[in-house]
């Protein structure tokens, strides 16, 4: 038996693809401990893993650290976090006595924790890393710049910073670009090879695992003998952090109201149905809804391009109208639209002509379907959770 310590950081879109990992480590015997915040304990336990508090995170840590989203901004709250919590972490590792150290790429304190220990850091990329010259491709390089040079005044406090973890730890951090997803010893890549352009994380110290699903129904209520069989099912969902938007939902549901679909939306826990106004008669609006379950189902996400969703809707062969919120998304968006498997609309150009147009085209175009089916059949064959359990129990081994 080995012992596995995961570290990540507090949002449903970082936490999710671990969970399966957890869940098979678990099943082969291993020991897995998981620090997260209180809202994950159920979640964590529920795999098998034994759940460890971070000192001092509160509930709304992540809610707090990407409001007014910054990517400056964001890079020193975590490292200014990463300065505060390693102590106490690597307290724990000393108890705990693990083998391997498995964190999210965006969690500095993960793998400054595993230096200071001296243990193998494997970095958890539930972000798809595509270069930045994907901007010009999404039409947000104008919008990035903007937010980017807003968050200029942070960079001398994320160095003051970066300085205080390498005065404490002997860790020197690299730039807030880069600690944004900061690879590991080994890095496991919930995406296949065929989604990052050329080379990219081509080396062996790299794997890529596919999106890992976890077995089992998901414990979230709905109304599945409402969906119409006979009609197309759009599926329109902004995900867990960028997701307070009701006139995004708004135009969706007008946008599609009298279009033979069947039509889901899930606000997150910000919005509720009452908050978007009369409804089509061709919708089911809930907070959350089980989306593996869903796009099981669907013939369209429609979609803010987070990682997570995406990789769910091309895990299922689903293809994307893909409306990015944020640099990141900009970039995975314009990605899936170079592979084909889903068109881009900008959201300040966001109207109900534009996504009612756009969806039809996705909706009854093949070469979208047949796109995201070939993308859908390398994710399936990546691995999944059996593959990122396998290159962990290597790792704590000592094998390759």
């Amino acid at each position: 038996m080995s012992r596995f310590i995961f570290f990540n950081v507090p949002t449903t879109g970082h936490v999710d693809p671990t969970l399966p990992v957890a869940a098979e480590l678990v099943r082969r015997g291993h020991e897995v401990v998981y620090f997260l915040t209180e809202a994950y304990r159920q979640r964590v336990e529920a795999v098998g893993a034994a759940y460890r508090a971070y000192d001092g995170l509160g509930p709304d840590y992540f809610d707090e650290v990407t409001r007014r989203f910054n990517p400056v901004r964001l890079a020193t709250q975590l490292v200014e976090t990463a300065a505060r919590l390693t102590p106490s972490l690597v307290e724990a590792i000393t108890q705990i006595r693990p083998q391997v150290i498995v964190y999210d790429s965006m969690c500095p304190w993960g793998k400054i924790a595993a230096r200071q220990a001296g243990l193998p850091a494997v970095a958890s990329m539930a972000l798809l890393d595509l270069p930045q010259s994907y901007l010009l491709r999404s039409g947000e390089m104008r919008a990035t710049l903007t937010v980017v040079t807003r968050g200029l005044p942070w960079l001398p406090r994320y160095w003051r910073a970066a300085r205080t973890v390498r005065q404490r730890t002997g860790v020197s951090l690299p730039s807030f670009v880069q600690v944004l997803n900061w690879p590991g010893d080994h890095n496991i890549c919930y995406t296949a090879r065929l989604l990052l352009p050329g080379g990219r994380h081509a080396g062996p110290e790299t794997t890529f695992v596919g999106p890992p699903i976890l077995g089992g129904q998901e414990e979230i209520s709905f109304p599945f003998e409402q969906l119409a069989a006979d009609r197309p099912l759009v599926y329109v969902s902004l995900g867990t952090v960028f997701n307070d938007n009701p006139a995004f939902f708004r135009t969706c549901l007008a946008a599609l109201a009298g279009v033979r679909v069947q039509v889901v939306v899930s606000t997150g826990r910000r919005l509720k149905a009452g908050d978007l106004g009369p409804l089509p008669d061709n919708a089911i609006v809930r907070d959350y809804v089980p989306q593996q379950a869903i796009l099981q189902r669907a013939s369209l996400l429609i979609s803010h391009s987070g990682a997570n969703s995406v990789h769910q809707a091309l895990y299922h062969s689903v293809p994307l109208l893909l409306v990015p919120q944020q640099m990141e998304q900009a970039l995975i968006a314009a990605r899936i639209s170079e592979l084909g498997a889903g068109l881009i609309l900008n959201r300040r150009r966001l109207t109900e002509e534009r996504v009612r147009r756009l969806a039809y085209r996705l909706l009854n175009e093949d070469s979208f379907h047949q796109q995201a089916a070939i993308i859908g059949k390398a994710l399936r064959e990546a691995g999944g959770a059996s593959r990122a359990a396998q290159v962990l129990e290597n790792l704590a081994s000592g094998k390759d």
